[in-house]
């Protein structure tokens, strides 16, 4: 309150009291008053004011309450208005002036539903008959026999004791109309006369009994508007993967309407609770029961009635405050239209105030643009907008100024008036704050639980058991502040040695104050009823799959465009790259004129096939760094999402068409800025289809790592592991024949590099512009067939006639060995024979398969021999028309241009030379080789026609299951396989529930030391 706010209620009171003259009753009044604002110190100084003013009577009624009711909340007006009608009746008359005075200030108030006159009433009632409504609860040993629409409350109580709800629950005031002794927050209630019974008071009624603030709430609860839900759980303990136990032993039931705090120090297990408590965690033994159902067996069924809101945000910076709630409300509100829901919305905003920040980004806690507590309460919103039953928060006082804190707490408290069960882990909270409690659970280091009650009480509690003075009483005597710490003071007591010094070794240990609680456990919480109510009003109705996925996608598309520097360097980054390697590898060889500059031709720059690798590189990169840190992000809002039910597929979906969609006009624009600088020849389409495929990859790969580990440092150490082996088993770097022989398949790619998108994007990319440019296409089918006639008659033939040659030499030799030797190769011999006659089926063995033998005798090579001459002849005959036809499309193709320079400028504008030679493997020395398998060709690889199961690099098509299909296409769809795998993975969570399962190390727990210590 203000200096200036108490000025002028001190004119006010002084102005009342002069209607009549002041009396001794009327001052005491006032001191009453102002003790319970003020420190004490400066009570007298404020009641010397007071008597100054007494002496004054210069001053407009009407005009001060209207100064004072803009600096005053509903519920001090209300208090003011009580203090008014005590100094009217101290002196048990009241005169016309007076009333007319007090009718003055309610008419500058704004007070609604005649609530003043219910205040008015309530004073002045002098029987209980006098008072009835719904807003009445009468508190009593017995029912009254009439008493319409009033509310009962059973208490051993001698007459009866009054309570009055005022402003839907702002304020609630005690009237004790008998003879008995009963005490306020441990101060006298004098009978007849009004106190304000506000959160966290106790009433102490006879014989030992007291009325606690939560028992009126619950009776003021609507039992038709909203139905009890009970949480229990019994003997429950929670053991970590590593053996070390969370929790032990845990007793709790609480229903609705109540606000359950748990405390403790760090690493005793609150967040576990709380954790266990909504379902997160299974507990190693005991169950929780919802209404006397098992959780955690039927977690599916809770999910429409369980809120969480952990300490950390749940919030997506990019979107305004508006658009967070819109958004999670068109995720759990199924039949709201559009309208519908900007009208919750907009009433959650105005619950939260929250109206005036609807349009600012939320922001991160580093570049702020709405406050921490403005961020707590949209956290909290979030639930708000679904009212689930029961709802859990983490610390949400965390981190916040102690107003903001005392609003989140009103604002939670509130949540329990309208019949919510609310459980809140905090930490050091003020006096205020503790006694908005209505339970109290606290734990002790190792997970044991040493109480469990009201919160004022567990002072008391804590202070007899361990025998400290002053036991009876849990609030300061002067300003009526309870402070929590006293609690965790004697809970951690430490030992002072022998030489006064206070050591580390706590007097009484975590298992000694577990055994005491359980010793006065019944005497803390008497267990409230079992509740039986339905649970199908809190049943979930999500929206379709559609209309999620159609959220998802808004809500993420949102967030980019409002991330503008994320979404700036996404957009620039791949034409950059794009313009600085297309500039560096511009390279221009003169070839006609040596003192000239010359003229850039695609064909003849050497540095195509390094520039196609580095555009592999870059849609790697790009695709893992654009999407490394996406659900890792979201972490924690899938976790609050979790309750809801919500489709996984839809949010994975959603997120990666946004990124696949980004990834698609990146490639565009690499593969048009690079096409124009160095002069691709077309194909810009196929180029586009490889580079966005392979981003698609990238990002899913990026994806599982992101949902797999919980931290960005981590993510990003990982990138370079993954990428690396994309690189170097590309086919590039390394060539395959040259990789270490334990991971190399002679003739084929090896399996290791066939795990590699990389070595797939790669080989495509090659063999796509080396034989389908403009110019290669017209020959690529010619030159093929002579491409393989030439090594049939070359290598192959040559090879084979060596070995014959060989075991006719020496298939009669005396040695063993030598004789071994010429049973091999003829073995390995008739194999290529074999596979040969299977690839030239029209030229037929003379001698005929059944005087093919295993053994080598003259006859036998005879007939290899004549065999090998037909292969020769027919793969001359093949040749020499396969380049007949060649040179006739090359004559009809020369025709179309002007000149022969023009066309040999053409056929450097359309085919690299560095790609032919690379493709070709015209620089290695090596034409056929030897393996386990056969002969392998080295020769023109690009010509040579193979099977996917031993398909070499570079080959022009792949074979399965009697299809030939194009490299490039079969290659584009092997990276979509691992893609849509990777998704799979993704769902399934896979990686991370594997990592999991691994890192689940058990050990055996040590069993803690007896510990002997007792309370002193």
């Amino acid at each position: 309150m203000s200096e200036q706010v108490l000025r002028i209620l001190l004119r006010i009171f002084a102005s009342l009291a002069l209607v009549d003259g002041a009396t001794r009753e009327e001052r005491e009044v006032v001191f009453q008053f102002l003790e319970d604002h003020l420190n004490n110190n400066d009570v007298p100084r404020y009641m010397d004011l007071f008597e100054q003013m007494l002496r004054t009577r210069d001053m407009n009624i009407r005009e001060y309450c209207e100064r004072i009711a803009e600096e005053m909340t509903q519920k001090q007006q209300f208090i003011i208005v009580l203090y008014l009608l005590e100094l009217i009746h101290a002196d048990e008359v009241v005169s016309a002036g007076e009333n007319a005075f007090l009718r003055d200030v309610i008419d500058a108030f704004v007070f609604e539903n005649d609530e003043a006159e219910r205040m008015i009433a309530f004073a002045e009632a002098e029987r209980p008959e006098e008072l009835s409504g719904q807003h009445v609860l009468l508190v009593a040993d017995a029912p009254p026999e009439v008493r319409p629409n009033t509310r009962f409350l059973e208490a051993p109580v001698e007459g009866e004791l009054l309570i009055v709800s005022v402003g839907n629950g702002i304020l609630y005031l005690a009237k004790y109309l008998g003879g008995s002794y009963l005490q306020i927050n441990h101060h006298y209630m004098p009978p007849g006369r009004v106190k304000i019974f506000s959160h966290g008071s106790v009433i102490s009624l006879p014989q030992g009994n007291s009325l606690y603030f939560s028992d009126v709430i619950r009776a003021y609860l609507d039992l038709e508007e909203t139905e009890k839900v009970t949480l229990s759980c019994h003997d429950l303990d929670f053991e970590f993967p590593n053996g070390n136990m969370g929790l032990r032993g845990i007793d709790l039931k609480e229903e609705s309407g109540q606000m359950v705090a748990i405390m403790g120090a760090s690493g005793s297990g609150k967040s576990t609770l709380l954790n266990v408590l909504n379902g997160n965690y299974r507990p190693s033994r005991g169950k929780v029961l919802i209404n006397g159902r098992e959780l955690h067996g039927n977690l599916d069924d809770f999910k429409g009635m369980i809120g969480y809101v952990p300490q950390d945000d749940l919030l997506i910076e990019e979107l305004t405050v508006y658009q967070n709630l819109y958004f999670n409300a068109k995720l759990v509100h199924r039949d709201k239209s559009p309208e519908e829901l900007d009208v919750l919305v907009m009433k959650v905003l105005t619950d939260l105030g929250l109206t005036q920040t609807r349009d600012l980004r939320v922001g991160n806690p580093l570049q702020k643009t709405i406050s921490g507590g403005q961020r707590k309460r949209l956290n909290i919103g979030l639930e708000l907008l679904r009212t689930p039953a029961i709802i859990f928060f983490d610390e949400p006082t965390s981190g916040l100024s102690s107003r903001d804190s005392e609003n989140i707490m009103d604002l939670l408290k509130e949540l329990t008036l309208k019949g919510k069960l609310i459980f809140v882990v905090i930490h050091q909270p003020s006096s205020d704050i503790f006694k908005l409690f209505d339970s109290l659970f606290i734990l002790d280091t190792g997970g044991y639980p040493i109480y469990y009650g009201n919160p004022i009480e567990a002072v008391m509690y804590f202070k007899r058991v361990s025998e400290r003075l002053n036991h009876g009483t849990a609030a300061c005597p002067e300003c009526g502040n309870i402070n929590p710490e006293q609690i965790f003071n004697i809970i951690e007591t430490r030992v002072i040695n022998e030489y006064g010094i206070v050591t580390n070794k706590r007097r009484i240990g975590p298992k000694r104050w577990h055994a005491v609680f359980l010793k006065h456990k019944r005497e803390i919480r008497p267990s409230p009823p079992n509740s039986q109510a339905s649970l199908e009003e809190f049943a979930l109705k999500n929206p379709s799959w559609w209309r999620q996925f159609n959220v998802f996608l808004r809500r993420d598309l949102l967030a980019k465009l409002g991330n503008k520097q994320y979404l700036t360097i996404n957009i620039i980054q791949a034409p950059l790259l794009a313009f600085i390697l297309a500039v560096l590898v511009r390279h221009v060889r003169i070839w006609d004129d040596p003192g000239s500059a010359g003229e850039y031709l695609f064909g003849k720059n050497e540095n195509i096939p390094a520039f196609f690798f580095m555009s592999i590189v870059v849609a790697l990169f790009t695709g893992m760094t654009m999407s490394a840190e996406e659900i890792f992000r979201d972490r924690k809002i899938l976790k609050r999402e979790n309750f809801l039910n919500l489709s996984r597929s839809g949010y994975l979906l959603a997120k990666i068409s946004i990124l696949f969609s980004l990834s698609g006009l990146q490639m565009l624009a690499f593969v048009l800025i690079s096409g124009l600088i160095l002069a691709l020849p077309g194909l810009y389409f196929p180029y586009w289809v490889l580079l966005f495929s392979l981003g698609c990859f990238a990002i899913m790969l990026a994806l599982n790592i992101s949902a797999t580990f919980n931290s960005a440092v981590t993510i990003y150490i990982l990138i370079p592991l993954l990428l690396i082996p994309q690189l170097i088993l590309s086919g590039t770097v390394v060539k395959f024949e040259k990789l270490n022989p334990i991971l190399s398949s002679t003739g084929a790619v090896p399996v290791v590099a066939d795990l590699m998108a990389s070595r797939w994007a790669y080989e495509a990319l090659m063999v796509k512009y080396f034989k389908d440019n403009a110019y290669q296409s017209n020959f690529f089918a010619a030159e093929q067939v002579a491409s393989t006639a030439t090594y049939r008659k070359d290598y192959w033939v040559p090879e084979i006639e060596a070995m014959l040659d060989f075991c006719a030499a020496h298939y009669n030799s005396e040695e063993s060995e030598m004789r071994e030797k010429v049973r091999r190769r003829f073995a390995f011999m008739q194999a290529e024979v074999k596979r040969m006659r299977e690839n030239m089926p029209a030229v037929k063995l003379p001698c005929g398969d059944e005087a093919f033998s295993t053994e080598f005798t003259r006859s036998q090579g005879d007939c290899v021999t004549e065999y090998v001459d037909l292969v020769r002849q027919a793969a001359v005959l093949d040749w020499k028309n396969a380049m007949d036809r060649r040179d006739e499309l090359d004559r009809k193709l020369a025709e179309q241009f002007a000149s022969r320079a023009e066309y040999a400028r053409f056929i450097s504008q359309q085919h690299n030379e560095s790609i032919d030679k690379l493709l070709r493997n015209a620089d290695s020395g090596t034409r056929i080789q030897y393996s386990k398998k056969g002969l392998i060709r080295r020769f023109e690889p690009v010509y040579h026609r193979a099977l996917y199961f031993d398909a070499h690099f570079y080959a022009p098509s792949k074979q399965v299951l009697g299809l030939r299909i194009d490299t490039f296409w079969y290659n584009v769809l092997v990276i979509w396989v691992m893609t849509l795998t990777l998704y799979l993975t993704l769902y399934l969570n896979f990686f991370s529930r594997l990592i999991n399962r691994f890192g689940r190390v058990r050990k055996k727990p040590t069993p803690p030391k007896l510990e002997n210590e007792r309370p002193h």
